[in-house]
């Protein structure tokens, strides 16, 4: 987990490089389409490239990192009408956790403080818990992921944008990703900006009853069809050529 989602971005440009140098490629109608974390790299290479044509946004993130984490993990079991006791033990870890990241680079200091935080919680974390946690939070990618801010990339990306959510995501909420996502584009001037939440979806954009993540391997389908179609229409309006 040493790459960031700064340096994916780059994979994504090699990719659109790669394209344009098909002579069989229309090298004006080359677009990139992300999903979740991949939405946010999109939108990082569309701002570095202008043979990015278009951008289409799956279930991407408008807040920073920190807060989109919190929403996937107390903010979610609070709104799901979690015991409170639940809720605030997960809301001090969490908070106690990411403070301690961004605070500490060294790993015996960070070792040091996820017990501490593990410890006022009352959660009990055995010493092989704390060191994968240690290993993964104080990973590259979760420093970087975690102070995030896509506003001001997405403030910088001037080409055609679809945004898609589904209103069952419970990773990137929509009710609080895309009004952030449109205000970002828009702000920075982009004329061609269209947003839809899907009902029904997930954050694979599978039908679902919940949108728990623990439901996605139980359902069978595995992209909506509404949703391939919104993406494929969307494309095709702004690709056709004119004649």
């Amino acid at each position: 987990m040493s790459a960031t989602t700064k340096d994916l971005a780059g994979d994504a440009l090699a990719g659109v490089a790669f394209l344009k140098a098909r002579s069989e490629i229309d090298h004006k109608r080359i677009g990139l389409v992300g999903h979740s974390e991949g939405a946010n790299i999109g939108s990082i290479a569309a701002t570095q490239s202008s043979d990015v044509a278009y951008l289409v946004m799956l279930a991407g993130m408008g807040l920073v990192g920190e807060q989109v984490l919190y929403l996937q993990g107390w903010q979610l079991l609070e709104a799901q009408g979690a015991p409170k006791e639940t809720v605030d033990q997960e809301r001090v870890l969490q908070e106690g956790f990411f403070a301690a990241v961004k605070a500490e680079t060294d790993p015996s200091a960070l070792t040091n403080r996820i017990r501490d935080v593990a410890k006022k919680a009352g959660h009990d974390m055995s010493e092989s818990e704390i060191a994968t946690t240690v290993e993964q939070i104080g990973s590259p990618w979760f420093r970087y992921f975690l102070t995030f801010d896509p506003a001001p990339v997405l403030e910088g990306v001037h080409c055609p944008v679809l945004v898609l959510y589904g209103d069952k995501d419970t990773q990137a909420m929509a009710k609080e990703n895309a009004p952030a996502v449109e205000a970002a584009l828009k702000k920075g001037g982009n004329k061609d900006v269209t947003v839809h939440v899907l009902p029904g979806l997930n954050h694979l954009f599978q039908t679902c009853k919940t949108g728990s993540v623990s439901e996605y391997g139980q359902i069978e389908e595995t992209f909506a069809p509404v949703a391939l179609g919104e993406i494929g229409d969307w494309i095709l309006s702004h690709t056709k050529v004119k004649n």
